[in-house]
């Protein structure tokens, strides 16, 4: 399995965009006043440009060339006196974006930042070693890919390097959990396509095709050890995974033929996702789909892969957690991938469980 260096999915208009400027203005007048080896660049944070999927419908709003400079406390002063001698357009668009288009008014895109205080900021921590299981599990995939994805256009003191590779993927553990989880997601609805679909309910058994599928996408993302970004990218982002080949156009007919072949799609690209899970964490559960109790339905073995991966956890703490919680993405599944005060609240349910 090949990861790319960051999350980024791909390299949008706005990370060529921020890479021109960074290179024609900014670090010419970083070098100056910091000194090469003193500073990092990157373009990281909120915004689809950071997830490399941005597209020419993106620069209506919120949009435009970006670069954060990441320096010791001690020398912000400087970096920051670098913004009065940047230019307010660049290659045609303006720097100072936002009012316009409804959103946040005159945001002007060049940041100083200190990259432990950046990086808490986002995850909760900087240093692996610091991080705890509530950082693991209360933290967005989403906030993730602010700080792993992006573009890293110099990094001179190598600190960025490391925080990011820090936050870069879970721990086995929590790896192992996660999947458990969304196995079982999975094996709570997958046959209630067809009971649907038997009793007359087309539109119902579309709705939950589509939840289904939603969940294995979400599983293909874990199994290739990559953040899944919220519900506007998931399918483009999907789409660059090295198992989309094969499942796209199968889980595509799982949705659009929910009361026809689409039952036996899922079920296809279920055993292919279970097959990936037997070579990801050495497991020998049969991938092969079985009947549903006594009824006429196939399904994927979800609970025997969740009991499995569930058997493997070395962390007693990580192996009592309720799987029927999972992380903060599947317990809130809101559209941005988190909701303010969303960490506390996650936290609240998880001790009320344990």
């Amino acid at each position: 399995m090949s990861r790319p260096e960051g999350q980024a999915f791909g390299t949008g208009p706005g990370m060529r965009i921020s890479a021109a400027f960074f290179h024609e203005w900014v670090a010419p007048l970083a070098d100056e006043r910091l000194g090469r080896t003193a500073y990092a660049a990157a373009l990281l944070g909120g915004g689809s440009e950071v997830l490399g999927l941005d597209t020419d419908m993106s620069a209506d709003h919120d949009w435009g060339p970006r670069v954060t400079v990441f320096v010791e406390p001690a020398a912000a002063a400087d970096a920051r006196s670098i913004a009065a001698d940047l230019p307010d357009e660049f290659d045609g668009v303006s720097r100072r974006f936002g009012a316009a288009a409804g959103g946040a008014p005159w945001v002007h895109p060049f940041e100083v930042a200190v990259v432990p205080d950046f990086f808490e900021a986002w995850v909760g921590f900087h240093d692996r070693s610091d991080a705890t299981l509530l950082d693991w599990l209360a933290t967005p995939a989403m906030s993730f890919l602010a700080v792993t994805g992006g573009a890293l256009f110099h990094d001179g003191p190598g600190q960025l390097q490391v925080a990011r590779t820090a936050a870069g993927w879970y721990p086995d553990d929590v790896w192992r959990w996660l999947t458990a989880c969304q196995w079982r997601r999975i094996g709570e609805e997958q046959s209630f396509i067809e009971r649907a679909a038997k009793a007359g309910d087309t539109l119902g058994a579309t709705v939950i095709a589509a939840r289904v599928v939603r969940e294995a996408m979400r599983l293909g993302f874990l199994l290739e050890a990559r953040y899944a970004p919220y519900s506007k990218w998931l399918g483009s982002a999907f789409s660059t995974l090295e198992l989309a080949q094969e499942l796209v156009p199968v889980l595509a007919a799982a949705v659009t033929s929910p009361v026809g072949d689409g039952p036996a799609s899922l079920s296809s690209a279920l055993e292919s996702l279970g097959t990936l899970t037997n070579e990801r964490f050495g497991l020998t559960v049969d991938a092969s789909r079985r009947q549903y109790f006594t009824r006429a339905i196939e399904v994927a073995p979800a609970d025997e892969f969740s009991a499995a991966l569930l058997a493997t956890i070395t962390a007693p703490r990580i192996a009592s957690l309720a799987i029927t919680i999972g992380n903060v993405d599947m317990l809130f599944g809101t559209n941005n991938g988190g909701f303010p005060g969303a960490r506390a609240a996650y936290q609240d349910i998880l001790v009320q469980r344990r």
